[in-house]
């Protein structure tokens, strides 16, 4: 196998796309649909999902 090609993939036409790839280094324990549905939104989306998360929280604790 030379330095470039890519383990396990021989050919660059069979590498799986850049989404396939990070889910597979995900660990089995982690729930995939939660990792899919962020890989769909923009960085920004993701930001404010994670702001409203961080304000839910605060909420509940009674920090807002």
């Amino acid at each position: 196998m030379s330095a470039r090609t890519p383990w396990p993939y021989p050919d660059e036409t069979d590498l799986p796309s850049w989404d396939e790839r990070i889910l597979a280094l995900v660990p089995p324990s982690v729930d995939e649909t939660q990792i899919a549905e962020n890989l769909k939104l923009t960085p920004t989306e993701r930001i404010e999902k994670l702001q409203a998360l961080v304000d839910a929280v605060a909420a509940m604790r009674g920090e807002r």
